[in-house]
């Protein structure tokens, strides 16, 4: 299939989906009790609309609500079962429909409030009595929306880009942060000082975070006995972002493993490594060689979990390790490719020296660096804590209800 024609599928889809939005938009009218929830454009239950939900749905005052998740996969999810019974998405007041389903886009005209974490599509309007909530998925190091200055992105143009993202500010009625800093970043990447939204940004804290604060440790067994993670290995949790211009047009994302983990296995056996790859990235890498060493997480919805049980972080310049800093355990920087990607594809909002952990460029320096782990704890402990001050001090494991009491019971 060549690009013309399907850049001509894609419209055709689109154009079919705009028309369900637009015949459910005025055939229903919103009911304040119906709030709809999504994650990752139905990819996941995870994330700030999970954290939210969970809160809810012990909350005495949304006894009388109905609560609608949108997935891709119904199936699965119908099946969902975290670490504790509490939170199971099988419940009788919730609803779940399928992904851009004629049910999706009805229910996405019935709710009285709409959660998510990631851009819905641009067509997607809401009317007055709707509140849109965009909770975001993580404090920024990379620059994100129309902060970005670099053309490095392999599908989406600068001007494409400012185009979504000023159309998602439109929308917004209210976004949430766990810092200062955060707060300001999305003013900026959103442009709602365009639309006088700078205020709609609530510094409430990430909900998504308040697990770290409030889990208990059989929570932590639990979650090794189902994901069949040895208790008597040290786990390194390794989650690299994806690459804005390593991007192929049938397979995606291009995923890259960045270690010789059959290597790794022989100088670290007493560790097991999770790999998390990007939710962008679809290819799966092959580790049947190193299948009783390297667990594959990229399919585990909720990374929280993934942190818990984690001894070590391991990533590059995704947003996971500003969460991880909460719970006050070592974190490597890998950053290979940081020329190419700083000056071409993104950049940074901070010089990256403010990191809690040490920049390695090579395989080599990461294995030194976790010969000498302890060494890095100690030599980065102020740095650590200064990180922490100023990018986590508001999450207390109390978000959730702060978010709550600020959108339904002010």
């Amino acid at each position: 299939m060549n690009k013309k024609v399907r850049e001509f599928a894609k419209g055709g889809m689109l154009m079919s989906k705009h028309l369900l939005h637009v015949i459910c938009k005025r055939i229903v009218t919103p009911k304040k009790n119906i709030i709809f929830f999504e994650s990752f454009q139905g990819k996941s239950f995870a994330c700030n609309p999970r954290a939210i939900f969970e809160y809810m749905l012990e909350d005495d005052s949304f006894k009388g609500y109905t609560f609608v998740w949108a997935f891709r996969d119904i199936e699965k999810y119908s099946k969902e079962k975290s670490f504790t019974d509490k939170k199971r998405i099988k419940n009788r007041r919730v609803y779940l429909v399928k992904y851009e389903s004629m049910l999706y886009y009805k229910y996405l005209a019935k709710a009285g409030t709409i959660i998510t974490n990631s851009n819905p599509r641009n067509f997607i309007k809401f009317k007055d009595e709707q509140t849109f909530v965009q909770t975001w998925h993580g404090t920024p190091l990379k620059k994100i929306g129309l902060d970005v200055t670099k053309s490095g992105n392999a599908i989406t143009s600068l001007k494409e880009m400012e185009k979504i993202y000023d159309n998602q500010a439109k929308r917004i009625d209210y976004m949430i942060a766990p810092s200062e800093f955060t707060k300001e970043k999305l003013i900026s990447a959103f442009n709602l000082d365009k639309y006088h939204k700078e205020d709609n940004v609530l510094l409430c804290g990430y909900p998504r975070n308040d697990i770290l604060y409030n889990y208990k440790n059989e929570d932590l067994d639990l979650i090794k006995e189902r994901l069949n993670i040895p208790k008597d290995k040290k786990v390194i949790l390794y989650a690299p972002t994806f690459r804005d211009n390593k991007h192929d047009t049938a397979k995606g994302f291009k995923p890259n493993a960045g270690f010789d983990f059959a290597n790794m296995k022989k100088i670290f056996p007493d560790f097991v490594v999770l790999y998390r790859s990007h939710y962008f990235i679809k290819e799966k890498l092959d580790f049947n060689q190193v299948r009783d060493y390297v667990v594959d997480v990229s399919k585990v919805d909720d990374i929280r979990e993934l942190y818990l049980i984690s001894d070590i972080l391991i990533t590059d310049y995704s947003s996971v390790f500003f969460d991880y800093a909460n719970l006050n355990k070592p974190i490597i920087f890998y950053m290979y490719d940081l020329e190419e990607y700083k000056d071409e594809v993104r950049d940074f909002y901070f010089d990256i020296e403010k990191l809690p952990g040490p920049i390695y460029r090579t395989q080599d320096q990461v294995f030194s660096g976790l010969r000498n782990i302890d060494k890095i704890v100690e030599e980065y402990a102020d740095k650590y804590k200064s990180f922490a001050d100023e990018f986590c001090s508001i999450d207390d494991g109390n978000a959730s209800k702060r978010f709550v009491e600020a959108v339904f019971k002010k």
